[in-house]
């Protein structure tokens, strides 16, 4: 038996003694745009260089999204990502929860 088929049963008991629903996190996943931008593509634009930001930030790449691409895009990819880590159907679950401080 698996660790999460162990652990819904149990769950599945606790609700049935209970009453009480429990929540089980099974999956967790995350994506990041494909655009990467540097600090060398950011001296171009800004009155900056990659020296000034690695020292104050330690950043030296970041990921940017596309003209096409959204945050619910990103959410969906994450999404197959903690299903299939998880070994869970969409149907499964729940409840669902995105956090992001860039939404749509």
């Amino acid at each position: 038996m698996t660790r999460l088929t162990s652990t819904l049963r149990s769950a599945s008991r606790t609700r049935q003694r209970h009453g009480a629903v429990p929540a089980i996190i099974a999956g967790i996943g995350a994506a990041l745009p494909e655009r990467l931008v540097s600090n060398a593509d950011l001296e171009g634009n800004l009155d900056t260089s990659d020296e000034w930001i690695r020292t104050r930030t330690g950043i030296s790449v970041r990921h940017h999204v596309g003209a096409d691409e959204a945050t619910s895009d990103l959410a969906i990819a994450a999404g197959r990502k903690a299903l299939a880590r998880a070994s869970l159907d969409a149907a499964a679950i729940g409840t669902l929860i995105v956090a992001t401080t860039t939404p749509d």
